[in-house]
């Protein structure tokens, strides 16, 4: 049986372009970006592990600091949340002509 996915709400605070952009694909793999730096990643306890090894591999852990929230189980997090102006936000992406 495999384990429910559960919502995380990781927030970053990485002083580097370099190792900012770096966490931010690896979030951006695995979860939606609802602010600038923040992140909602609905999951299983498996990934979110290796979604934290990950991070710890990219960032300098004496300035850098991220956050990781546990909202509980996928079915009743996004019920649960509540936004104020924004609903989301959306990474600028280059269209593509086909």
């Amino acid at each position: 049986m495999t384990e429910a996915k559960r919502s995380y709400l990781v927030a970053y605070d990485v002083i580097d372009d370099r190792r900012r952009n770096h966490v931010s694909k690896i979030l951006m793999t695995c979860g939606e970006r609802v602010q600038h730096s923040v992140f909602l990643l609905e999951v299983r306890p498996s990934k979110i592990l290796d979604v934290r090894k990950r991070i710890e591999g990219e960032i300098d852990l004496e300035t850098d600091s991220v956050l990781i929230c546990f909202l509980g189980i996928k079915a009743t997090a996004r019920r649960d949340m509540t936004f104020i102006g924004k609903r989301s936000y959306q990474d600028v992406s280059i269209p593509a002509i086909i």
